[in-house]
């Protein structure tokens, strides 16, 4: 997915231009740096919740998987089988999660590096 182009102004607000099918071509959406940075932040820390949980439930369904496999009995084998598939869905969440908040991570350091460039403009031109 490709994103928008960006354009910074001086007021600590980046706008995001998109092209429109309306009668004067883009429009600028303005947002505010710090509440943008303030919500990837939110949205980390939320990720790295999930993930715990997801690692969390993928250790006890992995520990489940192992004691209900121990056992002679048919149902109890097919529900073992339930909870190692299980397990390993939630450890396939918990890897997600991680790669998004690494992701938003990385958004966050491109937004501050922007905002440390153009700071460093103002500075030179005035």
């Amino acid at each position: 997915m490709e994103l928008p182009p960006i354009a910074h102004n001086n007021c600590g607000n980046i706008q995001i231009v998109r092209n429109s099918k309306k009668k004067y071509g883009q429009v600028h959406t303005v947002i505010n740096l710090q509440e943008l940075k303030n919500t990837l932040t939110y949205l980390q820390s939320e990720l790295y919740r999930i993930e715990t949980m997801a690692g969390t439930l993928s250790a006890v369904e992995r520990d489940h998987f192992q004691k209900l496999s121990s056992y002679d009995h048919s149902e109890l084998a097919d529900i073992a089988v339930e909870e190692q598939s299980a397990s390993r869905q939630l450890g396939t969440m918990r890897q997600m999660c991680l790669a998004m908040a690494q992701r938003v991570e990385g958004l966050k350091k491109e937004i501050e590096h922007d905002g440390e460039e153009e700071s460093a403009e103002l500075a030179e031109t005035h």
